[in-house]
């Protein structure tokens, strides 16, 4: 049965949501970072305070510098962030992390609901970015969802069963689409049925939110 989390304390409604800009990458720059990342050894990915993460996370990640070789990416994703701070308005003040190439390569990996920052040592997190490094029919499963905060019996609905994704997740998984939320929004990846999934995750930082 899934575990219903708490909703957010309130914050203004034009502040929520997210962002989905398609084809922010082409196929063949999404080629070039997976080229980039994947010969890079990866770590089962951890959550900050907790021993055992298994059934909240299950995946592996790498790091990917900003050097000569990766400015390019930075740089996208700088623009993309400038952009959609238009809707949000946060005081951002740059990359703080290194970007996280993550791997989910085998059936039941995922990420339950959680959110990337607002409080603890991931507070200056203000605003989180999603590429989608995979085509879409290479794996089934894996989607990226958020609640439905219109939904006041039941906004954190049940796992997504099966190969059919929801509109909006068949949205957000095309190859190159960048999805762009505030750190503090809950989101998660479904467990992968089959195939495997690369995403880069960037995070913005920015002074903590009060």
């Amino acid at each position: 049965m899934l575990r219903h989390l708490p909703l957010l304390s309130p914050v203004p409604r034009h502040q929520r949501g997210h962002l989905v800009v398609p084809a922010a990458f082409s196929a063949d720059e999404c080629d070039r970072i997976v080229s980039l990342c994947e010969p890079e050894p990866a770590e089962r990915a951890t959550l900050e305070g907790v021993e055992h993460v298994g059934t909240t996370r299950s995946s592996s990640v790498s790091w990917l510098p900003a050097d000569e070789d990766t400015w390019w990416i930075y740089d996208r994703l700088g623009e993309l962030a400038v952009d959609a701070n238009e809707h949000w308005g946060f005081e951002l003040v740059g990359f703080e992390e290194e970007l996280q190439y993550t791997r989910y390569d085998g059936p039941g990996d995922h990420y339950a609901w959680h959110r990337d920052g607002l409080d603890g040592a991931v507070s200056t997190r203000k605003l989180s970015i999603v590429v989608q490094l995979t085509p879409p029919e290479h794996y089934e499963g894996g989607a990226l969802e958020f609640p439905d905060l219109g939904d006041q019996h039941d906004p954190f609905f049940g796992v997504t069963d099966g190969p059919h994704r929801s509109a909006a997740a068949e949205e957000f998984s095309q190859l190159g689409t960048a999805v762009m939320f505030p750190a503090f929004e809950y989101h998660r990846v479904t467990p992968l049925n089959s195939g495997r999934r690369r995403s880069l995750v960037a995070w913005v930082a920015g002074p903590p939110f009060r």
